[in-house]
């Protein structure tokens, strides 16, 4: 493996270490990758063929930042693949400057101003990245077993570690009935972590009412700037589709009364603390619903 010999003179040059010798892959970590700052979920850019030094990636970046790393290095004092500049955007245009440092310090990242479908490539012999922008976000089904509800509207408010949770119905279909507070609403899938993608709408504010929802399009992303707007308190059935990313919502507001059922001649479905409906539950604590009435209960 080889060494340029710009990567001798960035040796030389205070805060910038040695350029590491062509590993079998470089990882693209940050807020604008699917994997967002979770090491374990960290991009993988592949070498390309005939190409020494080269590495690519093709896929979804939202709004933020990323920066690359030699190896899966859970130390964040870890040398990478950086940005010459703070203010270096990647956008519809390419990348605002094209040079590439390795180094420990200042922490400067690639900041994506336009979200989108990219290819990001880097070579490290030159230490040049490249970016190459390819249309609008693939909205690829969000792989999921579980969905919670976060906000003031949401029965648990903002508690992320014990959020309120959405029952799956089928394959990438979720839903909740019950009652919202009036205020702003979330959805996520990992509980106890801010730094996670949520579910959010595709504009700040958008309107939840007896009417149903103002759009049904939503965004998957670790920017949590986007809440849903639940104009007025009541029982709401929401409906998330993780396959067509819409959001539906039906509420019984302002019927009439057609038909009196009372919850004890409604059929008991049971589901674990995770939202999964569990047809016959053992020895734990589970969601007990009957007709509009959920509970929590204990089964020895």
């Amino acid at each position: 493996m080889k060494k340029t010999f710009l990567s001798i003179i960035l040796a030389a040059c205070s805060g910038v270490v040695s350029v590491a010798e062509n590993p079998s892959v470089l990882y693209m970590i940050g807020g604008a990758t699917e994997g967002s700052w979770n090491w374990d979920q960290a991009t993988e850019m592949k070498p390309v063929a005939d190409h020494e030094g080269e590495y690519s990636w093709t896929g979804n970046l939202a709004q933020g930042d990323f920066k690359i790393c030699a190896q899966r290095d859970y130390s964040w004092s870890a040398s990478y693949y950086r940005p010459t500049t703070a203010d270096c955007n990647v956008s519809k245009d390419g990348v605002t400057d094209s040079s590439v440092v390795y180094t420990t310090n200042p922490d400067d990242k690639w900041n994506v101003v336009e979200a989108g479908n990219y290819t990001i490539t880097i070579d490290i012999n030159t230490m040049t990245l490249s970016a190459t922008y390819l249309g609008a976000t693939v909205k690829s089904p969000i792989e999921t077993d579980v969905l919670y509800l976060i906000g003031d509207a949401a029965p648990s408010s903002w508690n992320i570690n014990n959020p309120t949770p959405c029952v799956r119905k089928e394959n990438y279909v979720f839903v909740y009935e019950g009652n919202l507070n009036a205020g702003s609403l979330q959805a996520l899938i990992t509980p106890g972590q801010w730094g996670a993608k949520f579910i959010i709408p595709t504009f700040n504010g958008c309107k939840i009412t007896e009417e149903g929802v103002e759009n049904k399009e939503f965004d998957y992303s670790t920017d949590h700037g986007n809440s849903w707007n639940v104009e007025k308190a009541g029982e709401y059935r929401l409906t998330f589709n993780l396959k067509n990313w819409t959001l539906e919502v039906t509420s019984d507001l302002g019927s009439g009364i057609t038909e009196v059922v009372t919850d004890n001649d409604s059929q008991v479905e049971y589901y674990n603390m995770h939202g999964v409906r569990v047809d016959n539950p053992v020895n734990g604590l589970y969601l007990k619903r009957q007709g509009a009435k959920v509970s929590k209960i204990m089964i020895k």
